[in-house]
């Protein structure tokens, strides 16, 4: 962020609280209307999945921390780790259909041992 865009930030913010499920979620989305308490809870569920899979990416995939030194490769560091990704994780939904199963309740080796006994 530069200078001009730090100076345009309002010295107050406006935000709406909302319960849900014993968690209390922050959101600038102010009109109940526009955006419903289910809606918010949807985001926010979406939301934290995003979390869990670039911890995945980061922890299990190990792109915590890059091994190339130029910024290039650096870029095609991060694709490529991606690209795994997401072939892991197309594998993991393949398995899920297969037992009926919600693509994201069981455990990552669990998809992997059901895909070997196929």
């Amino acid at each position: 962020m530069n200078e001009i865009m730090y100076c345009q930030i309002p010295d107050t913010l406006t935000i709406r609280e909302i319960k849900i499920n014993k968690k209390v979620i922050t959101t600038t989305l102010l009109n109940p209307k526009e955006v419903t308490r289910k809606e918010l809870g949807k985001l926010y569920t979406k939301r934290w999945l995003i979390e869990v899979d670039f911890r995945f990416i980061k922890t299990v995939l190990q792109m915590d921390v890059f091994r190339c030194k130029t910024p290039d490769m650096v870029c095609k560091e991060i694709w490529v780790h991606l690209l795994a990704y997401n072939l892991i994780r197309t594998v993991m939904a393949q398995a899920a259909y297969r037992y009926d199963l919600p693509p994201r309740t069981p455990e990552f080796p669990r998809h992997v041992t059901a895909v070997k006994c196929i």
